[in-house]
This record gives C-alpha cells, sequence and structure tokens, in this order.
C-alpha cells in the first residue's frame, strides 16, 4: 500500500529486498548478463517454455473481469477535478528543470507538485 500510494522512487536494491525484480546487477555486468540469460532460455524447447510462460500466467494474472475493472478505475482517476490544475505544475516543473531531472526524480518531485496553487 505504502508504494502504491506514496508515488516514490526505489532503487534497484530495494526493489530486489521488495521481490519486484530477482536481483540488482550493476550497470557494467548488465549486458553480460542479458545476454547469458537469453542464450541460456534460446537454448531449450519453444514447447517447454510456453507451458512455463502458460502456469505462471495462470497463477499471476487477475481474471478478465478484474482487468477491466481496473483499466475503468484507472482511466477515472486521469478525469478527477485536480487533474488539470496537477497538469499546469507539471508543465511548469518541466520549463524550470526540463523532462529528464523530472522523470529521474518524480517520486521526489510529486510532493512538490501537490503543494502548487
Amino acid at each position: 500500500m505504502e508504494v502504491l500510494l506514496t508515488g516514490q522512487d526505489y532503487d534497484a536494491d530495494r526493489a530486489a529486498q521488495y521481490g519486484w525484480v530477482t536481483r540488482a546487477i550493476p550497470d557494467a555486468e548488465l549486458d553480460d548478463f542479458v545476454t547469458a540469460v537469453a542464450r541460456r532460455i534460446a537454448s531449450f524447447d519453444k514447447q517447454a517454455i510456453t507451458a512455463v510462460k502458460t502456469q505462471v500466467n495462470r497463477s499471476t494474472l487477475p481474471p478478465e473481469e478484474n482487468l477491466l475493472a481496473s483499466f475503468v478505475e484507472s482511466a477515472r482517476s486521469t478525469t478527477g477535478p485536480g487533474v488539470e490544475a496537477r497538469g499546469r505544475a507539471v508543465g511548469k516543473l518541466i520549463a524550470r528543470i526540463g523532462i529528464d531531472d523530472l522523470e529521474r526524480n518524480l517520486g521526489h518531485h510529486l510532493e512538490s507538485l501537490a503543494q502548487q496553487p
């Protein structure tokens, strides 16, 4: 709940602690790691990979009707009374700090956006 409601940023180590990723890998090692994993997976039988993915999806994806309800809720959240004001505040912030800084530090900037008039 904390993650969903605060919108804070989390680094790779924290993501690994929370189980969002299986591990955090240093940038310098990432390309070699991804290549090795891709080669290993590619060496397996396609039918076996498909079966594993089907099993994982069966146990982790919500029923289709829940997906639709989530989509509707998400769409509603972008049409509330504060959305236009927040959009203007985001535009001003981007003009001041740039889109790159906003994207890299969104969790940090969210609170200041809420305090904009």
